[in-house]
C-alpha cells in the first residue's frame, strides 16, 4: 500500500520536515509555514497564516466574544494551528489579547 500523507499527517519517513518546508517557495505558501512566513507573522507583516487559526480569530471577532486584555490558554502542539493562533492572538490588533500560553497536549494534568 502506497504511502498516504493525508491519513496520518506526516511526510514519509526519511523526510526531513525542515527540509521540506524550505523547498516551498514563500510566495505559494497558503499555510504560512515557511520561517519567512512565520517571521513575517511574528513581526506583523504575513501576507498570510494558516487559515484555521486565523479562522478562530475570525471567529471570535464576527460572534464578539470579549478576549481582549484576557488571559488566553491554547492547548496544542502542532505549528499550523497551536502555534500560528498563539502569534496571531498576541498580536497587537482589534479582537487579539496580550497575554496567552500555550500548552503542549502531552501534559498529564493541566489545571495545575
Amino acid at each position: 500500500m502506497p504511502f498516504d500523507p493525508r491519513a496520518t499527517g506526516r511526510l514519509p519517513d526519511g523526510n526531513n520536515e525542515a527540509r521540506v518546508l524550505l523547498r516551498v517557495d514563500p510566495a505559494k505558501d497558503v499555510d504560512g509555514l515557511h520561517p519567512t512566513n512565520l517571521g513575517r507573522l511574528r513581526h506583523g507583516g504575513a501576507r498570510t497564516a494558516a487559515l484555521h487559526a486565523a479562522g478562530i480569530v475570525e471567529l471570535l471577532a464576527e460572534y464578539e466574544v470579549p478576549v481582549e486584555g484576557k488571559h488566553v490558554v491554547i492547548i496544542g502542539r502542532g505549528l499550523t494551528m497551536a502555534g500560528t493562533l498563539a502569534l496571531l492572538m498576541a498580536m497587537r490588533r482589534p479582537h487579539c489579547i496580550r497575554r496567552r500560553d500555550r500548552v503542549h497536549t502531552g501534559v498529564e494534568d493541566m489545571g495545575r
